[in-house]
């Protein structure tokens, strides 16, 4: 029975398809999933109740998006969250001034504007009481998304397909989370790091160019370990590909419907996404000396059954080059 939890927007009444759940949404939809969120369901989640107002303002117009105030941990418990100078930093940990983001980067950012004492819900619990179904998981709440992962039960990791997470090389708040921490936790939780999109900062004035920069952070990508290519699994293909188009992982998405061809993917609610997508990388691909237009047509026919426009033809095709 599902008639008490989030029913949203009916996208494609036959097909099952993934939602996005981000957790730490402030500023609304994360720039990760700005090319493709309007195709899926995406439930935002924060613990500022008054940010949670601003953004229900912001897309009362989005049927497929739903946010919701609240705190999500390990365990069920009471915590004090901290409404800092910069509303981003907004924790319920204390912000670590021996850090460099703190101590040198952001030194005069960390002062607190108001403190509250709030619930704690075990992340679990609040998954399987409002969600269902296959997951996308974004989190990026300051130094608990470990906290927020080790709430989690088995049956959520089985439907969590990615994990996009805000990873620290170091601990910018008094808490546990880092990349080595995340990143060891969901190795023995069955994921795989596939991409990382690092931030780097200049700590001397005397720095010249990147090789003066040290990374501090990152957004990183952990894929189920079914994702990988030494053997793709034969089941949930149309969820895997939804997957990999909402977390822009284009190579890897390629390759995988070339694996299971058209017979497979056909009848996908995102098969004309997907075709788009592919269809520009090739024609980029066509300047690279180690294709050709026949080699990537070849490609193309086996997965969409059909050509890929050749030079003035594929900018005049109003699919390819709609505006």
């Amino acid at each position: 029975m599902l008639d008490h939890k989030l029913i949203f927007y009916n996208l494609h009444v036959n097909t099952i398809m993934i939602k996005i759940l981000d957790i730490g949404c402030r500023y609304g939809v994360f720039p990760k999933f700005r090319n493709s969120y309007k195709s899926f369901e995406y439930i935002g989640v924060d613990a500022d109740e008054n940010e949670i107002k601003r953004l229900k303002k912001k897309y009362h117009s989005k049927k497929n998006i739903k946010f919701f105030s609240a705190f999500l941990g390990s365990k069920n418990k009471k915590v004090i969250f901290k409404i800092y100078k910069h509303k981003g930093y907004s924790s319920s940990h204390n912000i670590n001034k021996k850090s460099l983001w703190f101590g040198k980067i952001r030194k005069n950012e960390s002062s607190i504007l108001s403190k509250k004492k709030i619930n704690c819900i075990k992340s679990g619990e609040w998954i399987n009481k409002n969600l269902s179904g296959k997951l996308i998981l974004k989190l990026d709440i300051e130094g608990g998304e470990l906290d927020f992962l080790k709430g989690l039960e088995t049956k959520n990791f089985n439907n969590i397909e990615a994990i996009v997470a805000e990873t620290h090389f170091e601990n910018p708040f008094k808490s546990n989370s880092n990349f080595g921490s995340i990143f060891s936790y969901l190795s023995k939780k069955g994921y795989w790091l596939v991409d990382m999109d690092i931030n780097y900062e200049n700590l001397s004035v005397y720095g010249i160019g990147n090789s003066d920069k040290i990374p501090h952070a990152a957004t990183s990508i952990f894929l189920k370990k079914n994702y990988s290519q030494i053997k793709y699994e034969n089941k949930e293909i149309e969820i895997k590909c939804q997957t990999l188009y909402v977390l822009n992982l284009y190579a890897q998405l390629i390759d995988m419907i070339k694996y299971y061809g058209y017979s497979k993917i056909k009848n996908f609610k995102i098969f004309n996404k997907i075709k788009f997508i592919c269809a520009h990388r090739f024609n980029f691909l066509k300047n690279n000396p180690h294709f050709s237009h026949n080699s990537l047509n070849k490609d193309f026919k086996k997965i969409f059954k059909e050509n890929l426009p050749k030079h003035s033809k594929f900018y005049e095709n109003s699919f390819y080059n709609p505006d």
